[in-house]
């Protein structure tokens, strides 16, 4: 028998040991995270968000300026998904189709 110790010991070796390269969307949300001079947002900069498993959430909203549209697996804007702030949304989930959302 493993004492609790010794199985966070092996868990904690096991889960450094796998850690997924990260995607571009990490990447990306990474490298806008730390721009400014002291490590910190460019105030305004939009940060990319990703899912759970790293890729870019299909709808983009920018914090600042509440723009909201939908991107590729790429994190590419997909042409005429932008709304501006109190605007019904586009629905990202239906490619090809362009569903506004309230």
């Amino acid at each position: 028998m493993v004492s609790s110790c010794c199985s966070k010991a092996l868990a904690d070796a096991f889960h450094t040991w796998y850690i997924r390269p990260k995607t571009h969307c990490e990447l990306h949300r990474d490298r806008v995270q730390h721009t400014g001079p002291d490590g910190h947002p460019i105030v305004g900069a939009h940060i990319p968000q990703c899912d759970e498993h790293g890729h870019y959430q299909p709808q983009q909203c920018h914090g600042s300026t509440g723009h909201c549209w939908c991107v590729d697996d790429k994190g590419q804007e997909r042409p005429g998904t932008r709304t501006p702030p109190g605007t019904p949304h586009v629905d990202c989930r239906r490619p090809g189709e362009v569903v506004l959302l309230w």
